[in-house]
């Protein structure tokens, strides 16, 4: 099979969705990543067909996407962290992510400074880039990640 385009942005979203109402699964073959919403509702939002040929090739074609572990998310924050040349700043982003709800914490801490907080979205796209890939890889799946803009 030759190898797949994948929508970076698809993919990341789905390795970091954590929600319990629905899911996300990649098709091996065109490389679509498609959100499941709750089995309650997905007769009503899903096109029949599309659910008839999931059920048939789970496990071949559809595979689910696992969202990466809190510790995975948490080592990304820690990484930027890192990269803080002020120290006050790197600080206080540091005792954010120490105490409870650490992933909110440290949003908050981030709407203090826009230019930080764009520093921040560049650096977790670029970790979940390496996120996806290694996905991507323990799938064994042949891709190109396209990254939108």
């Amino acid at each position: 099979m030759p190898p797949i385009t994948i929508d970076a942005e698809d993919l990341i979203m789905a390795l970091e969705y954590h929600g319990h109402d629905a899911k996300y699964i990649f098709d091996r073959e065109t490389g679509d990543v498609i959100f499941i919403p709750d089995e309650d509702i997905v007769s009503d939002v899903m096109d029949e067909e599309l659910l008839a040929a999931i059920e048939e090739g789970w496990g071949t074609r559809y595979i689910a996407i696992e969202p990466v572990s809190s510790s995975e998310g948490w080592e990304v924050m820690q990484g930027f962290i890192e990269t803080i040349r002020d120290e006050r700043i790197a600080e206080r982003l540091h005792r954010a992510i120490e105490g409870t709800s650490p992933f909110r914490r440290f949003k908050d801490e981030l709407l203090n400074s826009p230019e930080l907080r764009e520093a921040w979205f560049r650096f977790h796209d670029e970790a979940f880039i390496e996120l996806a890939k290694g996905w991507l890889a323990e799938n064994k799946i042949e891709a190109t990640l396209k990254v939108r803009g």
